[in-house]
């Protein structure tokens, strides 16, 4: 059970406060560019950081804000996709099929009680 401080710890850690608003609504406009919105909320970066660090209420709306961001830049490559755009298509295939072997490179991982031979073909 936690005592009376460190209820009031957590509540104020998951409130936002004001310039964390101002920061969070220029952060979404400006698709999350950080210099920028720590110039419209007047804050230096490293208040960011420690807001990050501090606030998970701060934290998890910056992060909903990374998703919805790269759900629109998606339907923007599912869209070229389907438009014929080949850069598009390659570049869907090369990060989300390489299971098929659409890669430009293989991995390997060798553990340490495996030994390797690598022939060179001319």
């Amino acid at each position: 059970m936690l005592n009376r401080e460190e209820k009031k710890a957590i509540t104020i850690q998951n409130r936002i406060s004001e310039k964390q608003r101002v920061f969070i609504e220029a952060y979404q406009k400006s698709a999350g560019n950080i210099s920028h919105s720590c110039k419209i909320a007047n804050i230096a970066r490293q208040t960011y950081y420690e807001w990050i660090d501090k606030s998970d209420k701060f934290k998890s709306a910056l992060e909903d804000i990374i998703e919805e961001n790269h759900d629109f830049v998606e339907s923007k490559l599912l869209q070229a996709i389907k438009e014929d755009n080949l850069s598009a298509i390659q570049f869907y295939l090369k990060t989300k099929a390489k299971d098929r072997g659409y890669t430009e490179q293989q991995k390997l991982d060798i553990d340490s009680n495996s030994s390797l031979r690598i022939e060179f073909i001319d």
